[in-house]
């Protein structure tokens, strides 16, 4: 298992793919994990995906610069980008455990008054990924 503690670096998105013929919700983000200090910090980008209603659910708390905490089993994969250079990206799919930390800087008194400081996720099935 991998422990993650970063920022949310692009805001949540959910959309629905046909799994088997069903429509499913998943919801993708990224997070901006920094490690070391000064001129020794490095940053790890992640995609993070949750299935389901899950992520649907905490799809508007997901705002860049948002503090997130996860634990989950973290998985490489290889892409090719735009100008045809091979690329990997980290990833954390269906996350045992993920958890909205802090107050995210609010552009107003009153965003941040109605931010949520700690939202937890109930732990989900281990077959939560639809196939």
């Amino acid at each position: 298992m991998t422990t993650i503690i970063g920022n949310v670096s692009q805001a949540a998105a959910t959309r629905t793919v046909n799994v088997k013929g069903v429509p499913t919700l998943v919801t993708d983000f990224n997070i901006a994990e920094n490690r070391g200090y000064g001129e020794n910090q490095t940053t790890k980008y992640w995609r993070i995906t949750v299935w389901r209603e899950r992520g649907a659910k905490l799809a508007q708390h997901l705002t860049v610069g948002r503090p997130v905490y996860l634990i989950g089993y973290a998985d490489t994969s290889a892409y090719i980008d735009k100008n045809g250079k091979a690329q990997s990206r980290l990833e954390m799919t269906n996350p045992v455990e993920l958890k909205l930390i802090g107050k995210k800087a609010a552009a107003t008194e009153k965003e941040a008054a109605e931010a949520p400081e700690t939202i937890e996720v109930d732990e989900i099935p281990e077959d939560v990924t639809p196939f």
